[in-house]
């Protein structure tokens, strides 16, 4: 730091977050940061555990034998924890953005505040491309039926087919607690959402 940043004193020690130990930080600082160190890389790792599992069910969906009741379990098992995250990310993009616009003359806190709200984006969508594999999975199975050799199956053959296509209307999709679909247009609309949090919060301002 002192090679990019030089300072003619000595350099304050400060920990990656803010938090109450109810001890003197000063006294116990390298423990207090090795301790947030730990407890951020394991937040890390359990989210990005869950998201590769998670992309890893969406990319075995399209080969799955009853890949209709396998979404709707995997929807039931990840609803409601995706809805949380999706709260948590606005929640946090907003605010971390209404920082950067604080402290816009202090670079070492913009930076960190930049790097938060590059990994909400980035963690936001990697799961959202999961939703949109899944979406366009089942959608691709109308157009996959229908560009067969359909006319030259017999009568019974063509009336399962019948039902797999109006089946296939109703497209599958991977849900947060049934208010928010997973896909490109939903990135978006979070993005939108948490920028208006943003107007809001430095309008009160």
């Amino acid at each position: 730091m002192d090679v990019i940043i030089p300072l003619n004193e000595s350099r304050h020690m400060e920990l990656p977050v803010l938090g109450e130990y109810f001890v003197d930080e000063e006294e116990h600082f390298y423990l207090i940061y090795c301790h947030m160190a730990i407890s951020i890389i394991i937040n890390i790792t359990t989210f990005i555990a869950t998201d590769t599992q998670l992309m890893v069910f969406c990319c075995h969906v399209s080969g799955h034998k009853r890949a209709l009741e396998f979404v709707k379990r995997m929807e039931s098992l990840f609803s409601y924890s995706l809805l949380i995250q999706c709260g948590l990310n606005v929640i946090c993009m907003s605010i971390c953005l209404y920082q950067v616009a604080v402290l816009y003359d202090q670079s070492i806190e913009v930076i960190k505040f930049i790097a938060i709200v590059c990994a909400e984006l980035f963690h936001l969508l990697f799961a959202s491309l999961a939703g949109q594999n899944v979406i366009d999975c089942s959608s691709e199975i109308y157009f996959k039926a229908y560009s067969g050799l359909w006319y030259e199956a017999p009568i019974e053959i063509r009336k399962l087919l019948i039902l797999i296509m109006r089946r296939s209307f109703k497209s599958s999709q991977l849900s947060a607690g049934k208010m928010f679909v997973y896909c490109l247009d939903g990135f978006a609309m979070i993005l939108r959402t948490s920028t208006s949090y943003f107007m809001v919060l430095s309008s009160v301002q």
